[in-house]
């Protein structure tokens, strides 16, 4: 009786079919990683998977930055005497957008509110607006405050360096003492680049060092930290107009290495002599008190 001899599968159909698969999974990966960049979502990360808690409402993704104490300025060879003495704070907890206002962020409030477009601008999509005033920053946080019952605001010049250092403690970036053109988007002739497409910090956010400078909410006064106060600063009364400048912070394209560090201050444009903007100016805007999801 002759036995049947059992044949084994065919190895270069075995093979062919594993190449297949790995292509199929090679391309969805890839346009998942494009989806991500592209789109209103930054891509996952490590440093964004520890994150206490996240918040979207609308096109805004926020962060919920957890209170705490820092020291506040700068004592280095670096610093320069706006930035001193240190001084220690202590911060209420509040939410921060994750990335500055977008184009189509701010392109979405113009269309819903019929604010004027005035001297706004962008590279479009995912870039950064700029050219806004204070004014038009308070007037995108009326709207958006009334729009989802919230509070919104700009975050104090005190909030603005907690969440940049992102957890750090008397450390000169948002990720260390050292940064590169790798690292953010500094000293650069090619103008702002789309939001998130360096590391975040400690917290989640992208972009605290360089692409644009961001309003905060603060007059600015050299002399501040002379005498701010230890518990939520929320910088110096306006003495009958006198204070024609409110701060930004965290430097930008147009400026080089030593205006990105997270202590560096910075005298926003004066409404009266500049225009009250520029080319490499926007906005991170922060939610405070409890938030109900929507």
């Amino acid at each position: 009786m002759n036995k049947q001899r059992f044949k084994s599968p065919n190895i270069d159909w075995f093979r062919y079919l594993m190449t297949r698969l790995y292509t199929v999974t090679v391309t969805i990966a890839i346009g998942l990683f494009l989806l991500y960049t592209n789109g209103c979502v930054p891509p996952p990360t490590k440093a964004s998977a520890q994150l206490v808690d996240t918040l979207v409402l609308g096109d805004l993704h926020f962060v919920r930055i957890p209170g705490g104490s820092f020291a506040m300025g700068d004592s280095s060879s670096q610093a320069q005497p706006n930035e001193q003495p240190v001084h220690r704070v202590t911060i209420s907890s509040f939410w921060m957008a994750r990335t500055e206002i977008t184009f189509i962020q701010w392109k979405n409030f113009l269309d819903e509110s019929g604010y004027p477009v005035g001297r706004s601008k962008s590279r479009g999509g995912m870039h950064p607006i700029v050219g806004v005033t204070w004014d038009d920053a308070q007037a995108y946080c009326r709207w958006f405050s009334e729009k989802y019952k919230v509070t919104m605001r700009l975050p104090t010049e005190a909030e603005w360096e907690y969440a940049a250092r992102g957890g750090l403690e008397a450390k000169q970036y948002p990720n260390g003492d050292t940064t590169s053109l790798r690292q953010a988007n500094f000293a650069s002739a090619g103008g702002s680049f789309a939001v998130a497409q360096y590391p975040p910090n400690g917290y989640g956010l992208y972009d605290m060092a360089g692409n644009v400078f961001e309003w905060t909410a603060d007059w600015y006064d050299k002399d501040y930290y002379k005498v701010s106060p230890k518990v939520d600063p929320r910088g110096p009364a306006t003495e009958n107009g006198k204070q024609q400048r409110h701060a930004d912070r965290g430097g930008g394209w147009c400026t080089g290495i030593e205006m990105v560090r997270v202590s560096a201050r910075h005298a926003g444009p004066g409404s009266l002599d500049e225009g009250g903007t520029a080319d490499c100016l926007g906005f991170r805007p922060v939610l405070e008190g409890s938030v109900k999801r929507q």
